[in-house]
């Protein structure tokens, strides 16, 4: 037959302070989560080509660059732009190839959802 709910179970210490707002119970439609969204489950690279730059640019490139990516329930890379450029024309390098970068996506309770990424990009010399 059907066994009673075991009892006396230690129950987790409640949280200090104020009690943490109620979770939604799904993904808002249309977000971009961060890494900020502690709720979500950031994506996982499958494959994420940096390029190496042209030994012609080396000596005008900046030694890191910081590039932000979205990545959509799929994990395809839909969104991309520097916001710390490193060379204009190695810019434009790194932005094409991150057409073809592949993630896990970012999830929100098991649901996938999009992501915006800042990768930060340093120039091996």
């Amino acid at each position: 037959g059907a066994r009673p709910p075991p009892r006396g179970e230690p129950r987790p210490a409640p949280a200090v302070g104020a009690p943490p707002p109620a979770a939604p119970p799904g993904p808002e439609p249309g977000k971009i989560y961060t890494a900020e969204d502690t709720t979500v489950t950031p994506p996982i690279v499958v494959t994420q080509n940096i390029p190496g730059i042209p030994p012609s640019l080396m000596a005008l490139a900046r030694p890191r660059g910081l590039m932000e990516v979205v990545i959509d329930e799929l994990g395809r890379v839909i969104g991309m732009s520097m916001r710390g450029s490193i060379h204009p024309t190695y810019d434009a390098q790194v932005l094409m190839a991150a057409r073809d970068w592949k993630y896990k996506p970012a999830t929100f309770n098991g649901k996938p959802v999009k992501f915006r990424r800042l990768i930060s990009i340093n120039v091996q010399r």
